[in-house]
């Protein structure tokens, strides 16, 4: 794609060994004079003589880099107490300003080179070591020396002249691309720290300020004085989303230093992850928008529109580079001393990271306007009441553009001129076939799973792209497999499944057992696995094609424990019913132990599917009529403990009620809470087998065989529920209006609760009309008892099945929706920090822990 360098003052000279971009700033900074030189001369070239293809992952880059000529003004860092290393720190940090002029031009090149060797050579917990035992003298320091708004200009400058000689097709001289990196470095360490450190978020930008002296006292906004903050975050994105060189080894070094940069913006974003989550979040006009205070820093990315299409495409152009590789042999992105303990990070990091940084912008709601806000907005946490516009402007500006996300491959070749006005529309364009796979293939991620789920739902055209694959088993199955893993959920969800006549109730604490023989997954994944289901069983060709797919032979279904199971004759639609019901029944326990956010969800799942079922085999239509009997037995259970509860409570005295937990009174207003629960989850089920009935009972005649050999499980729930309208009756009018209801017996759905009635009436029809076939079809009288001989009567019955002796029942259909804004982003924002610090900080040591407000660090999942 073509590189989007839209940043003040031209894009560098591009000759190798000239200034940096730009001499624009001088006018901003004080005490600068003119550009220290940042390229070396043209005789120190990149060498070429490294190990590995251009496909190479992170840790063959990291051999390139160790080939890199070191520079001879550099001090190459062995320990984080290295006199050099604290005296170039002390100077950046301290009281006396340094100049970008070229009295101090050795000294940044000092610097520079130091830290690129020192990404190089050492761990987070290093580098964080030597950083921050000079933080506190630059948050001291920094308003009267402007240092670090210095360094993040020169950082630009060496950004901007690697961008120049890539676009030439040039490779960037080695000595420039390590003190690129060492500038990238350096400044993403020292802002972490800054975030860590400084007073406010406020005051973290008055440091990064032109002039922090005037932004201190007043004197300008951040609006006024960030010119060279934009000027950073315009060269970076331009950095990442530039034409990798195709000379491997400089592709190498440009892997390493887009690594760096990925890293500069997650962190910082920090101050979000430092922030407790309740203070975090403001709701607006009653839970009609929320908006989530984040890094000043992060502020300045968003405000910059023409910025956020580049770098959406440049992260998930980074992350399908990355995700489509298999991962890398080596055990560490950098070279590492032989007794470092950090955790491995290879090519597939760069891609997570890229992916985390993306999901924490999708995420990130800027307040809207002051104009737009009550004055009360100001005087405490009073929630103001705003107008619709408002709510608009709230919304998240990167999901907003991942949303209007175009697939290269429906328009042609645009020229730069086209892209650059495209981008500034905020129209981002990627290939969403590539993505597609790189999610796909990567779905054992959350990462990866994550993004699969933010385009589908908030993409329409990605969604289309989905849906039109004609392989559906090389998503379904492997969504299947993990949802089998998932075992039963820990936690709980911020969305929710709504419907035309009822939403989904919220979902509830559980423990997680899963089978000893897998590894599991987390609660998130699991819920995000099953949202994409659902959102793809609402379009109806999804619905169809599922049933006609036929599973490969040579799909491994291993995973699959409960029983053996071939792929052969298996087709997609029976594996989906299979599993979902498994998923479902595992969550009709009593409330410790389920999740109703998982039950719904694949109740939903199943109903979508319904009334599109084709060929199911038996074990599939045992699973479901199989779930409706253990919803069944357990509705029984209660309706049972129910009835001695009343027959062995004491009767009223009169007195005050017991409202105490352990009360008979407290005991009896939860068990019929939890015989509502039941009844709503067993109208889902019915709603279900209702829609087989009236529209693909034909197609089914392993489903109408097992409705015919379970038909007693319909008539005791009949009895049972008949059993509850009879206690309902006598509750609400005493003993005369339950004997007019009767006891039910012998008259099937005739006594049974109001709400079952029609539903279990259309069953009972369906029944009675198999079992006339089944009497009809034997000519000497007596029906024939062999599984298989029915089973070729209840196929030859099914050509003739007529679904209009049915009673009309409204159908139901399922939707996903996000819950609103607030409660969206308290789910949201903490997971994907969450993965965030999983991908770039494995060795827990980078981020300090102790400073982490977003979310109970000890109860994070291992799975994280």
């Amino acid at each position: 794609m073509g590189v989007a360098s839209s940043s003040p003052g031209g894009g560098g000279n591009g000759n190798g060994n000239g200034n940096g971009a730009s001499s624009s700033m001088s006018s901003r900074l004080e005490h600068e004079h003119a550009r220290p030189q940042m390229a070396p001369s043209s005789a120190e070239t990149l060498p070429v003589t490294v190990t590995g293809a251009a496909n190479s992952d992170l840790a063959k880059d990291t051999s390139a880099w160790e080939h890199l000529p070191a520079n001879s003004a550099s001090a190459t860092p062995t320990s984080t107490s290295d006199a050099a290393a604290n005296a170039l720190m002390a100077r950046l940090c301290g009281a006396n300003s340094v100049s970008l002029g070229e009295a101090d031009a050795a000294y940044w090149t000092q610097l520079l080179s130091y830290a690129g060797d020192a990404a190089a050579s050492m761990t987070s917990a290093e580098a964080r070591i030597l950083v921050h035992s000079h933080i506190a003298r630059l948050v001291a320091n920094n308003l009267e020396t402007a240092n670090l708004v210095k360094l993040v200009a020169v950082a630009s400058d060496a950004l901007l002249a690697c961008l120049s000689s890539i676009q030439e097709d040039t490779p960037p001289p080695a000595p420039l691309l390590r003190r690129a990196v060492g500038a990238l470095f350096i400044t993403r360490h020292l802002v972490l720290g800054l975030i860590e450190h400084a007073a406010s978020p406020e005051a973290v930008m008055g440091h990064l300020c032109d002039s922090p002296n005037a932004y201190a006292s007043g004197e300008r906004s951040a609006l006024t004085c960030a010119s060279t903050l934009d000027k950073y975050l315009r060269s970076l994105v331009a950095a990442l989303g530039a034409q990798t060189p195709t000379d491997a080894t400089t592709a190498s070094a440009i892997r390493v230093l887009r690594y760096e940069g990925v890293m500069g913006l997650i962190s910082a974003s920090a101050t979000q992850l430092y922030t407790p989550l309740h203070l975090s979040i403001t709701e607006m006009d009653h839970g009609g928008g929320a908006y989530l205070a984040g890094s000043p820093i992060t502020e300045r990315l968003v405000a910059i529109r023409e910025m956020r299409a580049p770098l959406i495409e440049a992260l998930l152009t980074l992350y399908c580079d990355g995700a489509l590789q298999p991962p890398a042999p080596s055990p560490s992105m950098w070279r590492r001393r032989r007794d470092d303990a950090d955790t491995a990070i290879a090519t597939h990091s760069l891609a997570m990271a890229c992916a985390s940084l993306l999901l924490i912008l999708l995420q990130y709601t800027p307040p809207p306007p002051p104009s737009m806000l009550s004055p009360r907005q100001s005087q405490g946490p009073i929630t103001p009441r705003t107008p619709r516009s408002a709510r608009r402007a709230a919304a998240s500006p990167f999901l907003s553009a991942l949303t209007l996300c175009q697939d290269e491959a429906s328009y042609p070749p645009s020229l730069p001129a086209e892209t650059m006005e495209r981008q500034a529309a905020g129209v981002p364009r990627i290939s969403f076939e590539r993505v597609y796979r790189a999610c796909t293939t990567n779905l054992d991620t959350e990462q990866g799973t994550m993004l699969l789920y933010a385009l589908s739902h908030h993409n329409p055209a990605f969604l289309d792209h989905v849906l039109s694959q004609s392989a559906l088993d090389e998503l379904v199955v492997p969504i299947l497999a993990l949802l089998y893993r998932g075992g039963v959920s820990t936690s709980s969800s911020s969305s929710t499944t709504t419907t035309s006549s009822s939403s989904s109730s919220s979902p509830s604490m559980a423990t997680s057992t899963t089978p000893s023989a897998l590894t599991t997954i987390s609660t998130h994944h699991t819920y995000l696995l099953l949202i994409i289901l659902l959102i793809l069983s609402q379009d109806t060709s999804f619905q169809v094609n599922l049933h006609t797919t036929r599973i490969l032979a040579s799909t491994d279904l291993r995973w699959f424990a409960d029983r053996s199971i071939s792929p052969r004759n298996l087709r997609l639609g029976s594996l989906t019913v299979i599993v979902l019901c498994r998923i479902a029944k595992m969550h009709i326990a009593p409330p410790a132990t389920r999740d109703l956010y998982l039950l719904t969800n694949a109740l939903a799942v199943l109903t979508n599917l319904a009334p599109h079922f084709a060929h199911l085999d038996a074990y599939a239509s045992q699973s479901i009529v199989g779930l409706f009997e253990a919803m069944a037995k357990r509705y029984r259970m209660l309706l049972a403990r129910t009835q001695d509860d009343d027959e062995s409570s004491p009767r009223d005295d009169g007195g005050a009620p017991d409202s105490s937990p352990a009360s008979p009174k407290t005991a009896k207003r939860s068990a019929y809470l939890e015989i509502e629960v039941s009844e709503h989850y067993l109208r889902i089920v019915l709603e279900l087998l209702n829609a087989v009935a009236s529209e693909s009972l034909e197609r089914n005649p392993e489903m109408a065989y097992v409705m015919l050999y379970k038909s007693e499980v319909f008539e005791t729930f009949a009895a049972a529920s008949s059993e509850m309208a009879r206690m309902e009756a006598r509750m609400r009018g005493g003993s005369m209006a339950a004997e007019a209801l009767g006891d039910g017996a012998g008259c099937e759905n005739g006594g049974a609760h109001p709400q079952f009635r029609n539903l279990l009436g259309n069953l009972f029809a369906v029944i009675r009309f198999f079992t006339r076939r089944l009497e009809g079809d034997d000519n000497d009288g007596e029906m024939s008892t062999s599984a298989s001989a029915l089973l070729v009567k209840v196929e030859a019955a099914c050509r003739s099945w007529q679904p209009n002796i049915l009673s009309d029942v409204h159908q139901t259909s399922y939707q996903y929706e996000e819950e609103p804004p607030k409660a969206h982003a308290e789910y949201f924002v903490p997971y994907v920090w969450r993965l965030a610090r999983n991908a770039v900080d494995q060795t827990k040591s980078y981020f300090d822990t102790d400073r982490i407000g977003l979310y109970a660090v000890d109860t994070v999942p291992k799975s994280f």
